[in-house]
């Protein structure tokens, strides 16, 4: 660590002091080990970026309808397939709000 610590002050000595140049992009497939040496207080942000990968597979997935809708509206099985199927759903929504609606809230609450 000692070693990457002189290397960086022996490249970047002469501009160190720029703010851009004081952020570092770390690998995720490496090992790293990060030194701070400072007279002064510091802190230290670690940012990790997760995936969703529902929200990945939806954007995908409605990227493909958006690529390939020119074909679909002509589809005659799609139009009907793609009605019969939002009409279901859209019943289903009705029948589960009803539901909820006239469920008492108190054995729901001594169930669980």
């Amino acid at each position: 660590m000692l070693q990457h610590y002189r290397d960086d002050q022996r490249l970047w000595g002469l501009v160190r002091r720029v703010k851009l140049l004081r952020s570092k992009q770390l690998s995720p497939f490496q090992s790293t080990v990060v030194g701070i040496r400072t007279q002064r207080p510091y802190a230290v942000k670690l940012r990790v970026w997760k995936i969703n990968y529902m929200r990945l597979a939806v954007f995908l997935g409605g990227l493909a309808l958006f690529v390939m809708s020119q074909t679909l509206v002509r589809n005659a099985f799609f139009y009907y397939t793609s009605g019969c199927m939002i009409g279901v759903l859209a019943s289903l929504l009705i029948v589960g709000f009803i539901v909820y609606r006239f469920t008492p809230k108190v054995q729901a609450f001594i169930i669980l």
